[in-house]
């Protein structure tokens, strides 16, 4: 089965996203920080741009260039030096944090 991991801090984020993973059969957990992840290919990924002890960079020394093309990065559309970061780290999709929130389910069906 495959394990959706959503980096944030945001509580209501992290219910909702959690809320549609489980109602589309994954397993889900949410992360503030890396330690103890590690990479397989049942695992997606996506990245609260918001998170600050999470950076794209460091999600590069954990999950593989497969595993980032199929992650998602968001976050505000105002922070385009953020939003950059995750494009150059190898992120599959980067989208703003509107566009992400309005979607979750298609970004979650995205990454299977």
């Amino acid at each position: 089965m495959s394990v959706l991991t959503l980096y944030s801090s945001d509580l209501m984020l992290i219910s909702r996203v959690g809320g549609v993973a489980r109602a589309a059969g994954w397993d889900f957990e949410s992360r503030t920080d890396t330690q103890d992840a590690d990479d397989s290919e049942f695992v997606k990924v996506f990245l609260d741009l918001g998170c600050r002890s999470v950076a794209p960079s460091q999600l590069v020394a954990i999950y593989s260039a497969a595993t980032l093309e199929r992650a998602v990065a968001f976050g505000p559309h105002v922070h385009v030096d953020l939003l950059e970061s995750a494009r150059k780290a190898g992120f599959g999709t980067v989208v703003s944090r509107g566009s992400f929130m309005g979607n979750v389910a298609a970004f979650l069906a995205r990454v299977e």
